[in-house]
């Protein structure tokens, strides 16, 4: 849960690009005043094309946080019209970040009237653009700052918990970005301590269903990279450290390309199956098949059992997604215009779409992914 400056950056950009695939992972972020929250989300804001709305929730009214009534006498309805603030976002061209500063600050009703705008993106009637995205911050409490205690479990586990703890060179780096004099420099580095700011008063993460599934689903949108630097403040934040490395693991794990040895000549599609819906596994696991398949028939001819192998193949092509099956296809009528003797026929019939495939139906069974007409269309003319 505890990120500097560089992290909370990288967490930003995969979160924003997750609410572009329709994945809203609320963000809650911790920390002392002045360690670089509104600073950090501004310019974050700026770098990739975002408007931003500033709410500082301790001492705006409920008015200009909420918008006002508007009693139409005549028709017997009352209307609520959006703040400005909404109005703003909600007008422009571009995608808005709406980052509601101090929320533990805010009276309990402002923030209850807040909880459908941070989660679902509306506030009464009215709703945020669908790529724009509502950060939180709140300051720790402690006996420096007069907050509003959090005891709602319901309110807390929807967001990821982010604790806001710059290091030292991000310091260093921000003072002098601002012009700061050389003597304040030469005494952080004397005396580092004093610029060390710790949250010392932490929300209990504990896992729910909700926060379980966005955890799954960020985990389809995370490069392995992502997984090794964000993965696991960003989870801790929504489900717990220990589940949260855990699952880490086991995704990391997960994504080392399966043996296309294995596969082409044991048919064990175990890895396959763990990643059939990580294209980037399956492009390249094909890629290398279809290579592994030209090298073997080329340096062992006769000496390799081509059936079986035929079979596995078409077993893989039946696994992984339609796309990918017509891909692989494809992939191996390249190595089949640069290998004559290549006999990619023989995977053709183990599909049921070259000559006396019918026998062998049973092998692959239920072929659905690439279909008859796909196969013969991308497949080779045989050499007389």
């Amino acid at each position: 849960m505890q990120v500097d400056i560089k992290s909370l950056e990288q967490i930003l950009a995969f979160t924003a690009n997750a609410k572009k695939q329709g994945l809203n992972i609320p963000l809650f972020i911790w920390g002392e005043g002045g360690v670089g929250k509104t600073t950090t989300i501004k310019r974050f804001a700026r770098d990739n094309g975002y408007d931003i709305e500033m709410l500082h929730l301790a001492n705006q009214s409920p008015e200009i946080l909420l918008g006002l009534e508007h009693k139409d006498v005549e028709n017997k309805v009352t209307e609520l019209f959006p703040p400005k603030w909404l109005a703003r976002g909600m007008a422009s061209t571009k995608p808005c970040i709406y980052f509601l500063d101090e929320l533990n600050r805010a009276p309990k009703y402002v923030i209850q009237a807040l909880f459908s705008f941070i989660n679902e993106g509306h506030l009464h009637t009215h709703h945020i653009k669908p790529n724009d995205i509502v950060i939180v911050a709140g300051n720790p409490d402690s006996s420096d700052y007069d907050v509003t205690s959090f005891d709602d479990r319901a309110f807390t586990s929807r967001f990821a918990h982010l604790y806001l703890e710059p290091t030292i060179n991000e310091v260093e780096s921000y003072f002098r970005s601002n012009k700061c004099h050389g003597a304040m420099l030469e005494m952080l580095k004397d005396r580092p301590d004093i610029a060390r700011t710790v949250c010392a008063s932490k929300i209990k993460v504990s896992p729910t269903n909700r926060m379980l599934e966005k955890v799954g689903l960020a985990l389809n949108m995370m490069t392995e990279e992502e997984m090794k630097t964000i993965g696991s403040p960003l989870f801790s934040g929504m489900i717990g450290s220990d589940l949260a490395h855990i699952v880490i693991k086991k995704a990391v794990d997960s994504m080392q390309l399966p043996d296309a040895k294995n596969i082409m000549l044991k048919g064990d599609l175990r890895a396959i199956h763990a990643n059939k819906n990580r294209m980037d596994v399956i492009s390249a696991t094909s890629t290398t098949l279809a290579a592994l398949y030209a090298e073997h028939i080329t340096k062992t001819g006769k000496k390799l059992d081509l059936k079986k192998v035929q079979i596995n193949l078409a077993k893989y092509i039946e696994a992984i997604p339609e796309d990918a099956g017509v891909a692989f296809l494809a992939e191996l009528r390249n190595e089949a215009y640069k290998i004559e003797f290549l006999n990619i026929m023989g995977v053709l019939k183990m599909i049921g779409c070259g000559p006396d495939g019918e026998e062998n139906r049973e092998a692959v069974e239920k072929f659905l992914t690439v279909g008859v007409d796909v196969a013969k269309a991308i497949a080779p003319t045989p050499t007389p």
